[in-house]
């Protein structure tokens, strides 16, 4: 009896290690089936394990005097005790692996820390080749002159070294931009912060200054400090099978800083190394997609806070912070403040070209009443109305959070500039002219003739989607320009690659038909009959086109429910109507 349950038990569990085994992934659908499932599926290789171990000891007993019952209770305790002794070596290696790996760590005394200059290296495996936050940092600091930047010795892909420095604007070489101007400082607005450095950063180039890069060729030139970043594996020759009972490869990362004399002014380690844990346990650990199967591990890590392997890292940025004299981030509202006065000495000069350091700082500038909460002065909307005018400075990222902090009289005086700018390039000035959808209800009550202009040609008004969808504000006068509108961008070849511009504008046209929602009935009948005469609109029609039409008065039940989408027609059409009915409900415009 005892022997057939024991061959069942080995049976079962041995074609559940199989599918286990070959099939991991069944694993994760047996947790989503109750739990149960997949952990008794994850645990069914060391079950089957520790039943086989059982049976062999119970055998190996039967020779001896022992009654069958101390045998089998002697089988049954002495299994998990050899589970438990057999990783133990692969524990012992790993825990002298990782001490036997570190020298001691060197910190420089806190009120002494190191004092970069001159020429600096920064060998890092992630910002090889670019002047990220680090490298326009240490450009920032006072006393350095330049910094390389490239990857470590031992690192698998390597990039070349390339130096950045200062130099005189009027030198030969092509100015760069770094990929981040610096570091922000603790606890001030993140995206003030960015700008603000920005702006420093740009200032700083006002003077006459500008950042080239240079690609060295190796060795690379003499520095007077390093910023090293070491990571590579503790164990390159580990196996990598997850039934190994060896510790695996394992992570060391070594970060340290030395002189010009190759002294070390600061060492920083961590690693992390992972081996079979006691009592051996098989275990399922990754994604359902690419998941595996093996023994489940114990970490040794240092320090002793990381949970993996992979999590054994350092950060240069977070020790040159803490441990060096690098520059700290700027004075925000200073920096804003002299970017706004440099800013408009550029403006007022005519003879200074496009991309001037002092007209680059307008974005800077724009960007920084976001998220201040008080409204902008006179003078600043002046100077905003000056930037919109001025066709020297083409981006127009930081506009949008000018607009909102301007008041009513003084945003609307945007409109006209920005639509200006359209009709001389339209594809360049979108962004200037998407800005004016911030302009407060009713700003486009009366057209101007900029804007009669730009509805009345295609080739301009696919790149003015927000103009067409603020014609809302002109009420039932603006209707047969809507109507036109749509029907042109549903007939006019918009060209190569030029299909979104057409989308973009039809669709603004929805977006003004239904803001004007009941008042914009008495061209319903018009418009669902150019939905059946023109693929394109055919194919823009949505739910929310059908929720528009039913705001302008059409019935729910005519709405049409796309084949690609589940349920009834019953229910789509009372999805159409609540989704109609919320729009209305957030104010239609006034007649």
């Amino acid at each position: 009896m005892r022997n057939r349950l024991l061959s069942g038990y080995l049976i079962g569990t041995g074609v559940l290690a199989v599918i286990a085994v070959l099939a991991p992934s069944l694993i994760v659908i047996g947790f989503f089936l109750g739990i149960l499932p997949g952990i008794l599926l994850q645990l069914a290789p060391s079950a089957f394990l520790y039943g086989v171990v059982f049976a062999l000891l119970q055998h190996a007993l039967t020779s001896t005097s022992l009654r069958p019952p101390i045998r089998n209770t002697a089988a049954l305790l002495a299994t998990p005790l050899f589970f438990w002794l057999l990783p133990q070596p692969g524990l012992w290696r790993a825990e002298a692996l990782l001490n036997n790996t570190f020298r001691p760590d060197i910190t420089p005394p806190a009120e002494s820390p190191v004092q970069l200059s001159g020429h600096v290296l920064i060998e890092d495996p992630s910002a090889a080749s670019r002047c990220g936050a680090l490298c326009a940092a240490i450009l920032s600091t006072p006393g350095v002159t330049a910094v390389t930047v490239q990857s470590p010795p031992a690192a698998k892909r390597k990039k070349p070294a390339t130096t950045f420095r200062f130099v005189p604007a009027s030198d030969p070489g092509e100015p760069v931009t770094p990929s981040a101007f610096g570091f922000e400082k603790v606890g001030r607005d993140v995206l003030g912060g960015s700008r603000a450095l920005e702006a420093q950063w740009n200032l700083r180039l006002a003077k006459g200054i500008k950042l080239i890069a240079s690609v060295q060729q190796p060795p690379p030139p003499p520095t007077d400090f390093v910023l090293e970043l070491r990571e590579e594996q503790l164990q390159p020759d580990a196996p990598t099978s997850r039934w190994s009972l060896l510790p695996g490869k394992g992570k060391l990362s070594v970060a340290t800083i030395r002189d010009r004399g190759q002294r070390v002014l600061l060492r920083r380690q961590a690693a992390a190394l992972a081996a079979p844990a006691a009592p051996l346990l098989s275990e399922f650990t990754g994604s359902p997609e690419n998941g595996q199967l093996g023994w489940r591990t114990r970490v040794f890590s240092y320090p002793p806070s990381s949970p993996r392997p992979s999590s054994a890292s350092l950060n240069l940025d977070t020790l040159a912070l803490a441990h060096t004299n690098v520059a700290r981030g700027v004075d925000q509202d200073a920096a804003i403040r002299q970017a706004r006065s440099e800013l408009a000495a550029a403006l007022a000069d005519p003879s200074r070209p496009p991309g001037d350091p002092g007209l680059l700082l307008a974005n800077a500038w724009m960007g920084s009443f976001q998220g201040r909460g008080d409204m902008m002065s006179i003078e600043d909307a002046a100077l905003v109305e000056r930037i919109v005018l001025d066709p020297r400075i083409s981006k127009a990222q930081g506009l949008r959070s000018a607009v909102a902090a301007m008041g009513r009289r003084e945003s609307e005086r945007l409109r006209r500039p920005a639509e200006a700018r359209l009709l001389r390039d339209p594809k360049a000035a979108e962004e200037w002219v998407s800005a004016l959808r911030q302009l407060p209800r009713g700003a486009f009550a009366v057209q101007t003739p900029e804007e009669k202009t730009i509805l009345s040609n295609p080739a301009f008004s696919r790149y003015a989607p927000a103009v067409i969808e603020r014609q809302a504000d002109r009420g039932k006068d603006a209707l047969p320009d809507l109507l036109r509108l749509l029907e042109e961008h549903a007939t006019a070849d918009p060209g190569k690659n030029g299909y979104a511009y057409a989308s973009q504008a039809i669709d603004a046209v929805r977006r003004a038909l239904q803001e004007l929602g009941p008042t914009a009935a008495p061209i319903l009948p018009k418009v669902e009959e150019l939905f059946q005469r023109h693929d394109r609109l055919r194919r823009a029609r949505d739910m929310d086109w059908d929720a528009t039409l039913v705001a302008m008065g059409m019935s729910p039940e005519r709405a049409s429910k796309p084949a690609s989408m589940s349920g009834s027609n019953g229910r789509y059409a009372r999805a159409v109507e609540a989704r109609a009915r919320r729009r209305q409900q957030r104010g239609a415009r006034i007649e």
